[in-house]
């Protein structure tokens, strides 16, 4: 039987089956965000849900926000609820400056804190059948791309960092991407061509996939390290203001939906009906992540949904795009935002650096976030295979020709093949202290200009490599900084637990004082830490605050790593490289790698 026809039969099927209600849930403290809110919506009756439910709930619409705010207070009184629960602003998913308005509005109304976020908003603009051409943006994407998928991932970008510490200090917090059974209708590929696609449904049901993507991808990133779930879902087929009225347009939409009103209830879900499933989903505790619901209990989303490395790739190339839009500007909150990002290092170098040729690589706000938060990020597959090559030829060269003198510029360590000073030892390791996104991403931690550290080389042989838990910064921590250094490892090889990739205690460096004050056997493993693992040719970056160290090696291989360290530059250098600059090395430096390494011609 053809799908479109079971689909059908299970759609009728349910029309004389019960609908499923969300269980009552007592929201008290919890602060909501519920976009697409406008009245006859789903976003509209499940802010009326959750508000009456005891949640403080910011509810938004692109037009007429009073109009929604008295409705929306009007019913929550009638029912008895309290209508200070309420709150609603004006937000336009496809305008960028639109977007971060909103956000520094309501990081100052609500001081950041923020549970749960109802991503409901949409649009599915009026065509039946076939067209030519769709829609197009102004900024040349196809309008439901660009408003139900683009506009809700910068949302989303942006109120990460407050979810994150929602998380971590309440034990959940969550994002709810409303999606459609229309999800189906288009395959990955879709997502990734540039073919065009020429029936509205198809295009709603492409930004559809992308959301179940969007939710799945976040999940796996954050549920365990942040306690951020996030789940997509169908709320059926709902006459909402997404139908009729869009649909045909006009007076004519109107007059159908008019003519249509009095048989919703045998043929499509009410709101109120339909909205059930994104209430169970923003309330019910706990809730399972990185799943697909329909009528309030898991369901299968297509095969397509389910590709993991679909879900990540899309993830990569929408934080990139996120990293393309202008500064925030043009009204009081957005310059509020733009200073507060300038105070924490998302747009501003050191001049320095810019003056000598340094071009940035921009982090994504997730990195941004996850450097802040948890103190690290891994960049993933960053050193090119050639380059790669070389790292590791150089590395066993000069650990042969130095033999049992190899490490002693700083220190060498029983069962662990050690290099220093690599600034002297070889031209392949000058572009290791200026790649530019581990440059943006040191100045993103200490907030000030920096120097190279040390540049050194790390090899645990099997069997040895564990290390004391310990800080790089050897003075008591103040959380919130200022931090003093910055690490990173640079995997020569495969990371993995098995073979002793470093540990870590992700948001440790937000502890105050040492780490003997948190921690009474160092060499034990701690109930918190995870492995700094990846693909050889990838990048661990870590506040030098974190907790951190080597661990056993288990295998019967190499674990190459190259520790190069930067510090804030009113500190010494554990490598002082006026001291230590050859000159064969001087010659060859470029301006910028002087200042970097903070020898004056």
């Amino acid at each position: 039987m053809p799908d479109s026809i079971t689909k059908t039969l299970k759609h009728l099927g349910r029309l004389f089956i019960s609908k499923p209600m969300a269980e009552p849930v007592d929201m008290t403290g919890r602060h909501v965000i519920v976009t697409g809110a406008s009245p006859g919506s789903l976003g509209y009756e499940t802010t009326r849900i959750l508000a009456g439910w005891g949640a403080k709930v910011v509810a938004t619409c692109m037009r007429n926000v009073p109009r929604m705010e008295a409705a929306l207070k009007g019913d929550l009184s009638r029912r008895g609820a309290d209508e200070r629960n309420l709150t609603a602003h004006r937000l336009d998913l496809s305008d960028p400056e639109s977007v971060n308005a909103f956000t520094a509005w309501y990081h100052d109304r609500y001081e950041g804190t923020l549970h749960v976020l109802v991503n409901n908003a949409g649009i599915h603009k009026k065509t039946l059948g076939p067209r030519k051409k769709l829609p197009i943006d102004s900024d040349g994407f196809e309008v439901h791309w660009r408003t139900n998928y683009l506009g809700t991932f910068h949302l989303t970008s942006t109120l990460l960092p407050l979810l994150q510490r929602a998380g971590l200090e309440s034990g959940d917090a969550r994002v709810v991407n409303v999606s459609s059974g229309l999800h189906d209708r288009v395959g990955n590929e879709d997502l990734f061509n540039d073919k065009p696609l020429h029936h509205s449904w198809d295009a709603y049901g492409k930004s559809k996939l992308a959301m179940i993507h969007m939710a799945f991808e976040l999940d796996r990133r954050y549920a365990e390290s942040h306690n951020l779930r996030a789940v997509a879902l169908h709320p059926g087929v709902v006459m909402t203001n997404l139908t009729l009225p869009q649909a045909f347009g006009g007076r004519t939409g109107k007059a159908l939906h008019r003519v249509s009103s009095a048989l919703t209830s045998l043929f499509l879900l009410s709101p109120a009906a339909g909205a059930q499933t994104i209430v169970m989903c923003a309330s019910r505790r706990p809730l399972q992540g990185g799943r697909y619901y329909e009528r309030c209990a898991i369901s299968e989303p297509s095969a397509d949904s389910l590709d993991a490395d679909a879900s990540k790739r899309l993830w990569d190339l929408s934080e990139r795009w996120v990293g393309t839009l202008p500064e925030p500007g043009g009204d009081e909150q957005g310059t509020r935002l733009t200073a507060r990002r300038r105070s924490q290092g998302e747009y501003n170098l050191d001049n320095e650096l810019l003056k000598r040729g340094f071009t940035p690589r921009p982090l994504t706000p997730a990195q941004r976030s996850a450097l802040d938060t948890d103190g690290f990020i891994v960049l993933e597959e960053i050193i090119p295979p050639e380059w790669l090559a070389g790292l590791r030829q150089a590395f066993d060269t000069v650990f042969d020709r130095e033999g049992d003198k190899a490490g002693v510029e700083v220190a060498q360590m029983e069962g662990v093949r050690r290099l220093a000073d690599l600034v002297n030892k070889g031209s392949v390791f000058d572009a290791v202290y200026l790649q530019p996104e581990l440059l943006t991403a040191v100045y993103q931690i200490l907030q000030r200009p920096f120097k190279l550290h040390s540049l050194n080389g790390h090899d645990p042989l099997p069997g040895s490599g564990l290390q004391v838990l310990h800080a790089d910064w050897g003075q008591p921590a103040t959380p919130g900084g200022p931090y003093h250094v910055v690490n990173s490892m640079w995997m020569l090889d495969d990371f993995t637990q098995t073979n002793g990739a470093t540990r870590c205690v992700p948001g440790s460096h937000l502890k105050p004082g040492r780490v003997t004050d948190h921690v009474t056997d160092r060499m034990a493993d701690h109930p918190d830490q995870v492995y700094l693992t990846g693909r050889a040719g990838s990048v661990a970056v870590f506040n030098g605050g974190l907790w951190h160290s080597s661990y056993i090696n288990r295998s019967d291989a190499s674990r190459r790593a190259l520790h190069c360290a930067f510090i804030a530059r009113e500190h010494p250098q554990q490598t002082n490289q006026r001291e230590y600059l050859q000159p064969d090395t001087a010659q060859r430096l470029s301006p910028l790698a002087r200042y970097v390494l903070d020898v004056p011609r």
